[in-house]
């Protein structure tokens, strides 16, 4: 679920020419601190950054990855602020370093997911609250198909719109996802391929079902945050379970 150039310029600019257009630009607010202000380039190679770091961490959670979430985590929660801002950021990045601390310090994937979420919704509330409305590149839904691959690239698809939902925030992207991972449960045998089947893979199987069930009647950002967590743990626990290599189609 990598994201193109494209999209991750596309995201950078629209928020930043939506941030300037409700606050009068970025010359008129109070500085942070007494440097220069920055070029344009500069806040928004910073903000590419911040899309880039986050697609790390929730990448890593899906593949089962804790160690991969510790450098994107860290950068997210310590790096430095342009020098100037608008005043409305401050407090929305503080929440979104608050939560990159959390996932960069959790001590098994479950804390990361639930810190992966909150990350996620800061930045959607962010958005919300300045008006601004990143544009991301939407692949078209893979075909259903009964083979485990196919059934994964569609979970993949389902899980990149509900972060979108959360991280836009768009309730279009949040329905998209939802309808897709609410389909039938995958079997379990499938999962395991020739394996033993580990009985916790059935709860697992059925948990995404019921997640997008669940999900799909959700309506509150905050709580949309928290079943994304919810998601990537559950992603997460049946990889690790299974050994199993995440699959991807590109620009997810």
């Amino acid at each position: 679920m990598k994201a193109s150039r494209s999209s991750i310029w596309l995201f950078a600019l629209a928020l930043l020419v939506a941030c300037q257009a409700g606050n009068g630009g970025l010359e008129s607010e109070p500085a942070i601190s007494d440097n220069a202000l920055e070029p344009a380039e500069t806040a928004m190679e910073h903000m590419q950054t911040h899309f880039v770091e986050a697609l790390a961490i929730r990448e890593a959670i899906i593949g089962g990855d804790l160690h991969g979430v510790r450098k994107p985590g860290t950068w997210l929660a310590e790096h430095p602020a342009v020098s100037r801002m608008p005043s409305e950021w401050v407090p929305y990045v503080a929440n979104l370093q608050a939560a990159a601390s959390l996932v960069a310090t959790s001590r098994n994937l479950d804390e990361a997911a639930s810190a992966m979420g909150s990350l996620t919704l800061s930045c959607g509330r962010c958005h919300s609250a300045l008006d601004a409305t990143p544009t991301l590149e939407r692949p078209p839904v893979p075909a259903a198909t009964a083979d485990a691959r196919g059934r994964m690239l569609r979970h993949s698809w389902a899980a990149a719109r509900m972060w979108e939902g959360v991280v836009i925030p768009s309730d279009e992207s949040w329905n998209l996802g939802t309808a897709v991972l609410s389909d039938a449960p995958m079997s379990p045998s499938k999962v395991a391929g020739d394996g033993p089947i580990n009985p916790k893979l059935a709860t697992l199987t059925q948990a995404v079902h019921q997640l997008g069930t669940k999900a799909s009647a959700e309506k509150d950002l905050v709580a949309r945050g928290a079943l994304f967590g919810a998601l990537l743990a559950t992603c997460a626990n049946c990889h690790r379970l299974t050994n199993a290599p995440v699959v991807r189609r590109r620009n997810q």
